[in-house]
């Protein structure tokens, strides 16, 4: 019969062994995990990433008086798209700034166009010059946030898009991105 210290002494190996156990094979799980959220994280990367430098896709642009224009086309480029709904309590701020933010965009020859959701009236958006209309056009451009901008070149090549916090934001952008100013924030800002 095995006396009572060597029972507790493999008891005790026997313990450590499973508590190692267990222990690997959690941080083997927590590891897994880490690597599976990078890859979904690198998915929504290349996906957002998805048409930059590459031609925007040609859809119908309405002006105000009702001329049909095709965008990426001249004389759609530059041009700034910003996605923006009337049921979006965020979209308040830049829609009661619109009319100064399309003189903004005017003034540096880039042509501003409103992409709106499908099911909003036209005659809301008085202070817009054109529109882009309908979810799936708001889909095949990526923007999937309001308010958000898109920014395009004069080739009609994709430069950006990002979410807006505030009508500078816009401005922001746009400065960066296709005027190539270091920051529109000191004195540019429309108001």
């Amino acid at each position: 019969m095995l006396s009572d210290w060597v029972i507790l002494l493999l008891f005790v190996v026997t313990w450590i062994m499973f508590t190692a156990l267990v222990g690997v094979t959690v941080g083997v799980a927590l590891r897994l995990r880490g690597i599976e959220h990078l890859e979904r994280s690198r998915a929504w990367y290349e996906q957002e990433r998805r048409g930059l430098g590459h031609p925007v896709p040609e859809l119908p642009v309405i002006t105000q008086d009702g001329q049909t224009l095709t965008l990426g086309q001249p004389p759609v480029v530059p041009a700034v798209v910003g996605a923006l709904s009337q049921r979006s309590p965020p979209c308040q701020p830049v829609r009661d700034r619109l009319a100064s933010l399309s003189a903004w965009l005017h003034h540096h020859h880039l042509f501003p166009v409103v992409a709106r959701p499908t099911g909003e009236a036209t005659e809301d958006w008085a202070d817009a010059h054109a529109f882009l209309l309908g979810d799936a056009a708001l889909s095949a451009l990526g923007l999937r946030q309001f308010p958000s901008v898109l920014c395009i070149d004069r080739q009609g090549i994709l430069r950006g898009r990002g979410p807006l916090r505030s009508p500078d934001d816009l401005v922001e952008i746009v400065s960066v991105v296709l005027l190539g100013l270091p920051s529109a924030r000191e004195g540019m800002t429309p108001q």
